[in-house]
């Protein structure tokens, strides 16, 4: 079946983060586990310790396993691939332009080329949002924001091991600061899993291969679990 696989995409398939992926000539495409059985059943139905459906879900494991390389996607580079090339960030902040690297798994569909323009309306909307009446402090919180943002666009949010809390009245910028960042990011690289069920690890696997995490208001009277 790994045989098959690598013939089929010319590249190894790799399992890593509990799951199973294929290479589709530009990134990995996620192989569903219901997609290997169907590969193991035309292969081996009715033979013999192929009859049962945990007979056929061990051997599902073991081609995972056999195809198994930790780490593999954290240590690919950062940046985002688009349909005209993949644009890496690099650590002073620059945009490069590279092939894409094989470890990367999302795709977005639409042709970037980030350049320096000017955003008068989204300054000012920052501005007027985040006026604390000191304005290094607001000008700080405005950096802290669009740090986020981006960093979440290009894949390294993570890395920062920080989140956001957005307090204060109603109308007052919160959700539609989050739309607008939400916005930047292809709805299925984001996910809605609340801190409330952080210490959850069946929960916190919602979070697993995306690169953006919202969550709306949260319970007034309900405490953040202190192990998140």
């Amino acid at each position: 079946i790994i045989n098959e696989l690598t013939i089929e995409t010319r590249v190894r398939p790799v399992f890593d983060e509990g799951e199973l992926y294929t290479w589709n000539g530009r990134i990995w495409e996620l192989m569903p586990e219901e997609d290997i059985e169907k590969r193991v059943t035309a292969r081996f139905d009715g033979q013999t310790h192929c009859r049962k459906k945990p007979e056929y879900q061990q051997i599902v494991k073991h081609v995972c396993s056999l195809c198994r390389c930790r780490n593999y996607f954290a240590d690919a580079p950062f940046g985002v691939v688009t349909p005209n090339g993949f644009r890496r960030l690099e650590s002073d902040g620059r945009w490069s332009e590279e092939q894409p690297d094989p470890g990367q798994r999302q795709r977005f569909g639409l042709s970037v080329d980030p350049e320096d323009v000017a955003t008068p309306m989204w300054d000012l909307y920052l501005e007027e949002t985040l006026d604390t009446g000191i304005p290094e402090e607001g000008q700080e919180q405005i950096h802290v924001l669009q740090e986020l943002a981006g960093s979440s666009i290009a894949g390294l949010g993570t890395r920062f091991h920080i989140a956001a809390l957005f307090k204060g009245e109603g109308a007052t910028g919160k959700s539609t600061t989050l739309s607008v960042i939400e916005a930047f990011c292809p709805s299925h690289y984001v996910s809605a899993v609340s801190p409330m069920d952080w210490s959850n690890r069946n929960e916190l696997a919602g979070i697993v291969g995306k690169r953006l995490n919202i969550v709306g208001e949260l319970e007034v009277n309900q405490k953040i679990p202190s192990a998140v």
